[in-house]
């Protein structure tokens, strides 16, 4: 084309916004020197899965603007694959420059994306992030007025101490003074002078010993006191404790060592009608207000670095099959209200179509009380997107085998040299595994980690899953290994 072409417009590459599939890698508006027309030659790719067709709209500016249609169909572009570049899309006479908007993709497992419903969602999102805002700025406001007031009833009741200590020390100097004028006497003329220096010694004496006595009561309004006659009672809350504001800290750098000691927020979670604990942003939103999702995972210790609990969570595991973060988590305690084995909580934070860890926990939450728990939280400011980035390309170049063999769900699994068996996540419409399914980077995840034998499960168990009818529109994968822990081959539910 470029004999037959010159070149007017040149577009550069062009990242489209809402999580769309496809991206612009170079665009051109070209003149026809056979023909008296103006065309459009645009250059697309695919980001995460097979592309079978894609509808554009070239707002086209010149003599007058116009919009222009136009639907690329029967393709079959695979991610990374440039597809469009040989098809001429004529243009209005007149047309000067011009730019593409998507307005919908087609993937070759039946999802479509649109950009009307896109921006929809977005919205939807960001009335939903404008609602946790005024949620958590009228949560922040509450809790400062509640420490006001819980603040002023503390001095007042100090203040009411040290005017009754006071009150208690000037009866009892009274009391002693008119102790000491009685046993003395009231002096006269015929007393004389001793009896009048006397008086007034005394007198003395019991200023010094009540100043001895009343002096350092005053002082203890603002020092410890070993033994308050009235102590005050301890006050166990009645609900969930809320947050005690405190000065702001100073920030942690971005990717800051996730194994440095952080500001710690103690979160208080109460169990929901069912008895679970729910960890949704809304109930962090007094303590984490910036928070937009959380996940919890529990199970085997996995030691204590928090990126192999990030990399095994849904929500990570969202984020590298959609480029955005999901989930709400929730801890199931067990039938006598313990909550089973190990506990990694994260909080995530997505503006800006990047993903940050906000805050994260590891180990056993405290039991507050019988229906709550504290999950004292530390907080991070860890950009994720260098890590999901790392794990799609790995995941990409060497996920291949997870394809290879099916097996029917009534097989024998035992017969094929299956001993245990890892487990995804109900996230595919078909049963057919597809490279862009989130369960498919998560279940790779697992098998290629150092932790494959924690998170195997034995095969015994999955024989009697599968033969129970959970009537779910979606279909979970299972991936079978051998004795050692190798793939042997996927089956589903």
């Amino acid at each position: 084309m470029s004999e037959r072409y010159i070149r007017r417009v040149a577009l550069g590459p062009q990242q489209f916004p809402l999580n769309c599939p496809v991206k612009l890698a170079a665009g051109a508006l070209l003149e026809d020197t056979k023909q008296p027309r103006l065309v459009a030659q645009l250059k697309f790719s695919g980001t995460r899965s097979t592309v079978t067709a894609l509808t554009v709209t070239l707002h086209c500016q010149g003599r007058a603007d116009t919009d222009l249609l136009f639907h690329y169909k029967a393709l079959s572009a695979a991610p990374g694959q440039a597809f469009g570049q040989y098809t001429a899309i004529v243009l209005p006479e007149g047309t000067t420059d011009f730019q593409v908007t998507v307005e919908e993709v087609v993937l070759k497992n039946g999802a479509v994306w649109n950009r009307a419903q896109a921006q929809a969602q977005e919205q939807a999102r960001l009335d939903a992030a404008a609602l946790r805002e005024a949620q958590r700025r009228q949560a922040k406001q509450e809790a400062a007025e509640k420490a006001a007031a819980v603040k002023a009833a503390a001095e007042e009741k100090l203040a009411q101490k040290r005017a009754e200590a006071q009150r208690k020390a000037e009866q009892k100097l009274a009391a002693q003074e008119a102790r000491a004028a009685s046993e003395i006497g009231t002096p006269t003329e015929k007393t004389g002078k001793g009896k009048v220096l006397a008086v007034a010694a005394a007198v003395l004496v019991i200023a010094v010993i009540a100043g001895v006595i009343f002096v350092p009561k005053l002082m203890k309004g603002n020092q410890p006191v070993a033994a308050d006659p009235t102590p005050e009672t301890t006050v166990v809350p009645t609900s969930t404790p809320k947050p005690t504001p405190k000065p702001t800290p100073t920030p942690k750098p971005v990717n800051a060592d996730l194994g440095e000691t952080g500001d710690i927020t103690a979160v208080y979670i109460t169990k929901d009608d069912q008895g679970y604990y729910p960890l949704t942003p809304d109930q962090f939103a007094p303590y984490l207000p910036d928070a937009s999702t959380t996940c919890a995972w529990m199970g085997k210790a996995l030691g204590d670095d928090v990126l192999t609990y990030l990399k095994n969570s849904f929500s990570f595991a969202w984020l590298v099959g959609t480029y955005s973060i999901s989930g709400d988590g929730t801890l199931y305690p067990q039938g006598n209200g313990d909550i089973p084995g190990t506990v990694c909580v994260l909080a995530f934070e997505y503006s800006d179509n990047r993903c940050f860890l906000t805050g994260y926990f590891i180990g056993l939450p405290e039991q507050y009380d019988e229906d709550t728990i504290r999950i004292d939280m530390t907080m991070c400011n860890y950009d994720l997107t260098p890590l999901y980035e790392q794990e799609r390309a790995d995941f990409d170049a060497n996920h291949n085998f997870l394809y290879e063999t099916y097996i029917s769900p009534d097989s024998d699994f035992e017969a094929l040299g299956a001993a245990y068996y890892l487990q995804g996540y109900y996230t595919c419409d078909s049963q057919q595994l597809e490279d862009d399914d989130v369960q498919a980077y998560h279940l790779w995840q697992q098998v290629t980690s150092d932790d494959v034998e924690d998170f195997a499960r034995d095969i015994q168990n999955l024989s009697d899953r599968l033969s129970h009818d959970y009537s779910r529109d979606r279909t979970m994968f299972f991936l079978l290994l051998d004795k050692k822990y190798q793939p042997i081959g996927i089956t589903w539910q």
